[in-house]
């Protein structure tokens, strides 16, 4: 199988975006994780979990301006964004969640392989025109074949903001963003490399077509 990304490279990678723009992206990170996220809890009160979904996707689109264009501006929010495809982006979150959270009901290990297929499912929704469910199918189908690839990434995440966490929170405000990044890069190289795959089987398709046909 071809290798698509390893852990090491992607972490260069979103370290390498770090230090081109280190206090801007350490900046803004913290503007829209924790005081967007202060501020929304404060406007929701019980419904907080509306503003958590709003920060996650000004989240999710911050760190797709760094990774496509390496920089970060207010207009990139509401770049493409619609009511529709905000509603669409919540639900699939729900489905996922719920995906996730039955796998674990049933064992440990199922909501474990739940989370890493769907792993994608958010990003596909900010970056690309697609109902909830095609979403879900389309984080499925880019992660066949990479999942324990991907378990061993989402682990060293995990483990690089714990480091974070443990040095007294503040190591989280170069932890969060660089994992963040890593994250996108990741989901940029499957999706491109699903992309490129598909017509490839369809000249296959069309070839066996015209030799049936001969």
């Amino acid at each position: 199988m071809e290798k698509i990304f390893s852990t090491g490279a992607v972490l260069k990678e979103a370290s390498a975006i770090m230090r081109s723009k280190f206090w801007p992206i350490i900046g803004q990170y913290f503007v829209i994780v924790f005081l967007l996220g202060i501020l929304f809890r404060v406007i929701f009160g019980n419904a907080a979990i509306v503003g958590s979904l709003i920060t996650s996707y000004i989240a999710v689109k911050w760190a797709f301006a760094y990774i496509n264009k390496g920089s970060f501006s207010f207009d990139d929010i509401f770049e493409g964004v619609t009511f529709k495809k905000f509603v669409y982006f919540v639900v699939a979150i729900f489905l996922v969640g719920l995906s996730i959270v039955g796998g674990m009901i049933l064992l440990i290990i199922p909501g474990i392989i739940f989370a890493i297929r769907l792993a994608f499912v958010k990003f596909i929704m900010v970056e690309k025109e697609m109902k909830p469910m095609e979403a879900l199918r389309e984080s499925k189908r880019i992660t066949k074949g990479y999942r324990w690839k991907l378990f061993w990434f989402f682990l060293v995440v995990l483990f690089i903001n714990i480091l974070g966490l443990i040095c007294l929170f503040v190591g989280l405000l170069y932890t969060a963003p660089l994992t963040a990044l890593a994250t996108v890069i990741v989901y940029k190289k499957l999706s491109d490399n699903a992309s490129q795959e598909i017509p490839v089987v369809d000249e296959v398709i069309i070839e066996t077509v015209e030799v049936v046909q001969a």
